[in-house]
């Protein structure tokens, strides 16, 4: 007999090829589990967390823009007057205004979805002052993406 048809050898290169292919399949199944359940971990726990922290200072931006409107617009009533053009320069472009006898109210759509009412005291003048308090939600607003003024108001 030759070495070729030696009983048993063609059965154990079977038995050998058999345990290397379950070997193979078993790393594969592994490796695909590894990669499931990576994804799994970062859409139920990185990208949430991920999102809570770009939500948080999304908040932390929205606030300081209108607290810095806040100022703007006291700065700017100083002078006795208010226009529209320094209104947009110191809320942005999404804003309302209700003139009444003791104070004007602006009603703005800070960026961040963020909705402020600023009280502004009359008569305009530097005795002016301005409040603001955080809205709910934004009343629908008439006044919506006026233009931004071409020059910056002086006050």
């Amino acid at each position: 007999m030759t070495e070729r048809n030696r009983p048993g050898q063609g059965s154990r290169v079977l038995r050998f090829g058999g345990r290397a292919l379950g070997i193979l399949a078993g790393a594969a199944l592994v490796a695909v589990l590894a990669v499931l359940g990576t994804v799994a971990w970062i859409t139920s726990v990185a990208l949430p967390h991920h999102q809570h922290e770009a939500d948080a200072e999304t908040r932390r931006l929205g606030e300081a823009a209108a607290a810095a409107g806040r100022q703007d617009l006291a700065r700017l009533v100083a002078d006795g007057r208010l226009t529209d053009d320094e209104i947009t320069y110191s809320v942005g472009r999404t804003w309302d205004i209700t003139r009444a006898d003791a104070s004007w109210a602006i009603v703005a759509e800070i960026d961040y979805n963020l909705c402020i009412r600023y009280d502004v005291s009359l008569p305009l003048g530097p005795a002016s002052t301005v409040t603001m308090t955080r809205l709910a939600s934004c009343p629908s607003l008439s006044g919506t993406y006026r233009p931004y003024p071409t020059v910056t108001p002086s006050g």
